[in-house]
């Protein structure tokens, strides 16, 4: 190929493509944040993680965002498994969404206080208050290990 104007035409999508990159990770692009309408799943707020726990009830949270690859995967893998979901309902977990799609400053705090720059982050807290931080990368079998742990 021959230089176009000193550029190779092949290099185009290549920068077309950092462009974008940095175009969302300057701010200039806000996805949409997750929907919970019709779910299991509260919005995370300081003030709900306290209240599920005055419930005696266990707690799972999900710190994740709309654009974070690896929750996506997470997600598919292990939290959206039909065994996943009864066992929470079975064990009687509130589940807690942390939706950092855009960067809500009180979820960026609770991600530093767990010494977390970003998403992922899943936490379980037990009956009796124990917290378990999981892995970043799921598995259903690590999952259900957690959440069985928890219910004690």
């Amino acid at each position: 190929l021959k230089p176009f104007g000193g550029l190779y035409p092949a290099s185009f999508p290549a920068a077309a493509a950092a462009a974008l990159v940095l175009y969302i990770g300057v701010g200039q692009f806000a996805p949409a944040a997750m929907s919970l309408e019709g779910t299991a799943w509260q919005a995370w707020s300081p003030e709900a993680v306290q209240a599920a726990r005055n419930s005696g009830k266990p707690v799972f949270i999900d710190f994740t965002a709309a654009w974070c690859i690896t929750c996506q995967a997470n997600m598919a893998a292990a939290l959206n498994r039909e065994n996943v979901q009864e066992t929470l309902d079975r064990l009687g977990y509130v589940r807690l969404l942390a939706d950092w799609t855009n960067k809500d400053p009180a979820i960026s705090a609770e991600l530093a206080r767990y010494r977390h720059n970003g998403v992922p982050l899943y936490i379980v807290i037990s009956k009796s208050g124990a917290v378990k931080v999981l892995p970043e990368l799921l598995t259903k079998d690590t999952l259900l290990s957690a959440l069985k742990e928890g219910a004690n």
